[in-house]
């Protein structure tokens, strides 16, 4: 017996009879500026880059949980500041399939849209940007600017990386409703520029499950072996529809504006060939056979929490330069070299018979090239000091301690 895909599969996906962004006709849709063609090609490109890091991450862990979104939007910020082979390796793996200025316009609508727009019944999402910067340390205004109108991203300064991460993480904290309360634990000390999105999600089920019903059953784990989980139980109203080795339903929230996808494959096929059909196909033919459906269902509640290092996950991918102090191109942000030193991502889920929480925060450090030399001196033999005027250069004092005792 093949364990089940693991539910973090989909968040944020359309139901049947939904547009891309899962806009459901009521209550009214929100519309975003740019065409609907433009919509599409922005959508397309983050559900290719969210299924290549799922494959990614997949490989390294059992279960999998993590915002594409988050992630996109941070790297997003630092695709602004890029340039050359930087700002092409970042636009491939990214999936941008529009030109720069459409791109980030349309992105930064896209997060506020879904920040703003989430008012039908009890469900919340709420989407932040952050910039951090190194007092004194000169950035580009034009790319501040760039990142304050697309992507609603105000600045706070901070003294050094000890601050910065104490800042950030205070950020983080606050934008997650305190799940996400140590997203970083230390930076490089180089660090001049932090990016930073964060994501949180609380929806009730459109038909919540009863806890009467919930009981222990069987899990079956991909060796074959079982564990004994809480599992729900309920009849509910979703959608349904047939997958080549597998089978997909979609639990919409309250207010049908965000629906939870599970994808489910048969037993007798393997979970790794059915998640490559899945990411060969994507997300909109993942829904494509979904109808309205009755569905006796049984489903496991969850909580899980997911740290990501996000260096060697995207250097798997194809973001090498961003990474390298001797090839990374970020004058977009400023004259003096940069590289990102320090990429991370933490993301929190829980599902239970009421509905699903979920929190994500990515944080970004750029750092310059400058080489730290740390020396030690000591200080153990006949010395030679003085006291001196730094302006004028005047000896004020002049000795030699040849014995301090």
């Amino acid at each position: 017996m093949i364990r089940a895909l693991p539910l973090s599969l989909v968040l944020l996906a359309p139901l049947a009879g939904c547009d891309v962004l899962g806009i459901c006709d009521d209550p009214p849709p929100r519309e975003l500026t740019g065409g609907e063609s433009d919509v599409q090609v922005l959508v397309e490109g983050n559900d290719a880059f969210a299924w290549a890091l799922y494959d990614t991450v997949a490989g390294t862990s059992d279960n999998v949980f993590f915002s594409p979104l988050s992630i996109s939007a941070a790297f997003g910020m630092v695709y602004a500041g890029s340039a050359g082979n930087t700002a092409t390796e970042l636009e491939q793996v990214l999936g941008v399939g529009l030109p720069d200025d459409d791109w980030h316009s349309l992105f930064g609508v896209m997060l506020s849209d879904m920040d703003t727009g989430r008012s039908c019944g009890p469900v919340e999402v709420a989407i932040g940007n952050q910039v951090f910067t190194k007092e004194g340390f000169e950035i580009h205004q034009e790319y501040l600017d760039l990142l304050a109108d697309q992507y609603s991203a105000p600045l706070e300064t901070f003294s050094d990386a000890t601050e910065a991460v104490d800042q950030v993480n205070n950020w983080a904290d606050s934008q997650t409703r305190g799940n996400i309360p140590e997203l970083l634990t230390e930076l490089d000390p180089q660090t001049v520029l932090v990016l930073a999105n964060a994501i949180y999600m609380k929806a009730d089920w459109a038909e919540p499950f009863d806890k009467a019903n919930t009981r222990s059953d069987p899990f079956f784990l991909g060796d074959g072996s079982e564990v004994q989980v809480d599992t729900m139980h309920g009849t509910l109203s979703g959608s349904w529809g047939q997958l080549e080795g597998g089978q997909v339903l979609a639990l919409p929230y309250d207010g049908e504006e965000l629906t939870m996808v599970i994808a489910l494959p048969d037993e007798d096929v393997p979970l790794g060939d059915f998640e490559a059909s899945l990411a060969a196909s994507g997300t909109s033919q993942l829904v494509a056979s979904l109808a309205p459906s009755e569905i006796a269902l049984s489903l496991p509640k969850f909580e899980l929490r997911e740290r990501l290092e996000l260096i060697s996950l995207l250097s798997v991918m194809g973001v090498e330069d961003l990474f390298s102090p001797s090839a990374a191109d970020l004058s977009g942000m400023a004259d003096t070299p940069l590289y990102v030193s320090t990429a991370v991502h933490e993301a929190w889920v829980q599902v239970d018979e009421e509905g699903t929480e979920a929190a994500a925060a990515t944080a970004i450090g750029v750092s310059t090239t400058s080489v730290v030399i740390s020396l030690e001196v000591v200080v153990d033999r006949p010395f030679v000091f003085q006291v001196r005027d730094q302006v004028t250069g005047t000896v004020l004092f002049m000795g030699r301690v040849a014995d301090p005792s």
